[in-house]
């Protein structure tokens, strides 16, 4: 059973507990953790009403008739809210809402003036609404009796005789109120006569010429009867109209008077109607046997069908056509579609900032501010394929559309634009991929996408695609295969997360000895932008300390099947001149001091205690190479662990070469100071990242991870070339050469970091690198251009995989070659990947 929780950084969850092993209860919280069950925090989206959500409706919150982005009915649009969404005619909003959302100016309900809500009676059809967002509601001139209405468009005849008020039809006394007779003086039945013929008295009934005016009365006799019109504000006049001539003795058999015919039937479905005239089209009588209808003058007035469904109505000819409703993949938006056929054209805030978006909209000129005052403004968005920014929102504008106009729905905001300009690794640029509406017209993609697994096959000979593999360290020692495979993706539009389980179990930790090398020279003192700390601010190297004491317990939680042994070092010009600098109590006259031997977890308070002494030591020059000789030739000197690693943390910058010995040498990485390194000469800062390159690096055992707090990229690619990752080494062009260059090396041993958040982040992505395994990706663009991407994941399920930098969705199915590197021996499973993308079509 699940119950409530609260995890480790106070977010409010749901843990799973079992049964004890003698029935008598579930588990507590506490013995649920204790058995490996984590409190899993609440989760807008995963389609569950949790605590503080009104609802959840999974992959279609945001869309029309479901819950809003945030789960809550505040951020929903549906037929009823008092805002006009979708195909929606009108919207006065429900019995519920109508209060509401009539006070508020903003709402169509307002706007427009609504007298009632949705569905209830109004005297003007432009007071109502229908129950189904439909235009007019129930209201006079509908042709409906509703309300209070008497009658509505209708006009009624009646041959017999009336009531003394002159209003109630009667065919006896009892018919009629208290004190009325029926058939009185003037409302007798009208029976038989003649009828005015010509002149302005046409059809009243006569008993001579007199009684017309420029006309005569007629001859023959007529049926008579009186008549009454429904008023426009639909109610009955006040009395009848009439007597007035009807038929002629019409039924008798015998053509007489104007009869066209005289069949002597009663029958209106046969070529003489019963007012002896010829049955023809539109006389709203059938024609057994020639018509299939006859509505009169509606015929050609085509019926409206509900949505999926038909209906039949009546044509010129008098046949029968059916007419469709509304349906998905007609190409029009219908009241419970958000988009059909095409692109979609639905709107949403954007914030570029965050790359977020913040609920519809509809208009191009409107935005909106979120709890965090982020600013959001309308935009028809798409989603970014191939470069830099593969994955992210992007903005359509008008001008720039493919695939037809977008009706009157111009970009023209000039705010929180993104148009995937960022190159990749190749300088690749990504493309706009506008939204597509989905087979069932409820969602578009991208902004909706859709999740599908996919298959992977080893490189072993004679494998199968399947939705798991096993794979050994890429390139391991013992030569164990297959330690690599092929991911395959499908035809796609847009790809932007792949995700897999990963299971370490079969895989045997091997002994590992781990040195952090820390730069205490001056501007560690100084904040990650610069300057020292004002009041309420930290300094570098107070956050490298805080990040290197979790390095330190993660590492010796992480590897509680191995042997691990941590060593500390730090380097500082300050050691070569005071014989109390820091933790030591003697000079140090190459820079470079061993705070702690390795040791293993046992001591590991005592490593922390020497990291904690760290905080007021940063002083003078940065002697980088001696920091890293003392690491490998005195910490790791007699090491015989099967994984040697040295952690090195600065923030970028390094002044001396390997021969700096206070006081008698001081030889600095300026221009003066030059090296050769794979058959070419390197000056200045170059030179001393090539010399510590070729001595702590090439051809040897000994990993060597750089941690560079710094946003300067001169600094950023000094580090990377000072690392574990294999650079290029060609190019001594611009003085500095290649060392400032960090995109001239690959692999996962550089890390960077340009803020506290990111110092926090890039430790973790170090521990993570040595405790779980290192996936790669390589991805083949259309031009056949690779590139390589690698990050490092840990064992769990449902884990998010590095997305392949360079990857671009083709209308064809592609093939991305994966493989990992971990520490250890035996193999990792992966499984049940998955990739969140949006199909081709």
């Amino acid at each position: 059973m699940t119950i409530a929780c609260t995890d480790v950084d106070g977010n409010n969850g749901l843990i799973t507990t079992s049964c004890l092993s003698n029935c008598s209860r579930y588990q507590d919280i506490a013995e649920a953790e204790a058995s490996g069950a984590e409190c899993s925090p609440y989760s807008c989206g995963n389609g569950v009403v949790e605590t503080g959500e009104e609802c959840d409706d999974g992959s279609l919150n945001g869309t029309y008739g479901h819950c809003g982005d945030d789960c809550t009915a505040t951020g929903s649009f549906y037929c009823g809210d008092g805002y006009l969404a979708a195909s929606e005619q009108c919207d006065c909003g429900t019995t519920t809402t109508y209060q509401s959302v009539i006070s508020d100016a903003n709402s169509w309900a307002s706007i427009n003036s609504c007298s009632v809500s949705n569905g209830q009676y109004a005297i003007y059809p432009y007071d109502s609404c229908a129950y189904n967002c439909t235009s007019p509601g129930l209201s006079c001139g509908d042709g409906r009796v509703n309300g209070s209405e008497e009658c509505d468009g209708d006009y009624e005849e009646w041959e017999g005789a009336l009531c003394s008020d002159g209003i109630t039809t009667c065919t006896s006394d009892s018919d009629c109120g208290s004190g009325d007779t029926c058939g009185g003086a003037g409302y007798e039945t009208p029976g038989i006569g003649s009828i005015c013929v010509g002149g302005s008295d046409e059809g009243s009934a006569c008993d001579s010429d007199s009684d017309c005016t420029d006309g005569s009365c007629s001859t023959n006799a007529y049926n008579l009867y009186r008549y009454r019109v429904c008023e426009a504000d639909c109610t009955w006049p006040a009395t009848w109209t009439g007597p007035v001539g009807g038929e002629q003795q019409c039924g008798n058999g015998t053509v007489e008077g104007d009869e066209v015919c005289d069949d002597g039937n009663s029958s209106n479905n046969d070529a003489c109607l019963n007012t002896c005239i010829e049955n023809i089209c539109g006389d709203d009588h059938v024609y057994v046997g020639s018509e299939s209808c006859d509505d009169g003058s509606l015929n050609g007035v085509s019926c409206t069908a509900d949505y999926q469904d038909t209906c039949n109505y009546c044509n010129t000819l008098c046949q029968y056509k059916t007419s469709s409703g509304g349906y998905c993949g007609d190409g029009v938006v219908d009241i419970g579609e958000l988009c059909d056929g095409g692109y979609s054209t639905q709107l949403y805030y954007f914030d570029v900032t965050t790359g977020k978006t913040n609920g519809v909209c509809y208009d191009t000129y409107e935005s909106n501010e979120d709890a965090d005052a982020n600013l959001y403004f309308c935009h028809w968005l798409g989603v970014c394929n191939g470069g830099a920014e593969n994955g992210d929102y992007c903005t359509l504008g008008y001008d720039n559309w493919v695939g037809g106009a977008p009706s009157t729905l111009p970009d023209a905001t000039g705010y929180d634009q993104n148009d995937c300009e960022g190159t990749d690794a190749e300088g690749d640029e990504g493309e706009c991929v506008p939204p597509i509406c989905s087979a069932d017209c409820g969602s578009s993609c991208p902004v909706g996408f859709k999740t599908t697994g996919l298959f992977v096959q080893s490189e072993t000979s004679g494998a199968e695609p399947s939705d798991s593999i096993s794979l050994y360290s890429y390139l391991n020692d013992a030569g164990d295969s297959p330690d690599n495979g092929a991911l395959f993706i499908p035809a796609c539009n847009v790809a932007t997360t792949l995700t897999a389980d990963i299971d370490d179990s079969n895989v045997t930790p091997p002994s590992v000895d781990i040195v952090f090398v820390t730069d205490l020279t001056a501007s560690m003192a100084d904040t990650v932008d610069g300057g020292l700390p004002d009041a309420g601010e930290v300094s570098k190297i107070e956050l490298a300390v805080d990040a290197t004491i979790d390095a330190i317990e993660e590492l010796f939680d992480g590897f509680i099947n191995s042997s691990v042994r941590i060593g500390l070092v730090s380097y500082s010009r300050g050691y070569s001149w005071n014989n109390n600098f820091c933790n030591a109590n003697t000079t140090e006259a190459d820079g470079a001091y061993t705070d702690s031997l390795l040791l293993d977890s046992s001591e590991e308070s005592t490593l922390i205690s020497w990291v904690e002494g760290y905080t007021s030591c940063p002083t003078s020059g940065t002697p980088t190479y001696n920091g890293i000789q003392e690491a490998i030739e005195v910490v790791l000197a007699n090491s015989t662990a099967e994984v040697q690693i040295v952690v090195v943390l600065s923030d970028g910058d390094f002044d001396y070469t390997n021969a700096f010995e206070y006081p008698d040498n001081q030889e600095k990485c300026d221009s003066s100071f030059e090296v050769n390194y794979n058959g070419l000469t390197f000056q200045g800062t170059s030179a001393c990242a090539a010399e510590m390159y070729r001595d702590f690096i090439d051809g040897t055992n000994v990993l060597i991870y750089t941690a560079a707090i710094t946003n300067n990229v001169d600094d950023q690619g000094l580090t990377a070339h000072i690392s574990s990752n294999e650079c290029a080494w060609d190019d001594t062009s611009g003085g500095y050469g290649v060392a400032v260059n960090a995109e001239d090396c690959t692999g996962n041993y550089a890390f960077i970091a340009q803020d506290e958040e990111g110092i926090q982040e890039m430790f973790e992505a170090i521990v993570d690198s040595i405790l779980g395994t290192n996936v790669t990706f390589t991805a083949t663009d259309e031009s056949g251009e690779t590139t390589t991407t690698t990050g490092e994941v840990q064992a769990g399920e449902n884990v998010e995989l590095p997305f392949p930098e360079g990857f671009v969705c083709q209308d064809t199915e592609q093939t991305v070659p994966v493989r990992n590197v971990f520490y250890g021996s035996g193999s990792i499973l992966f499984s049940d990947f998955t990739m969140t993308y949006c199909p081709f079509e």
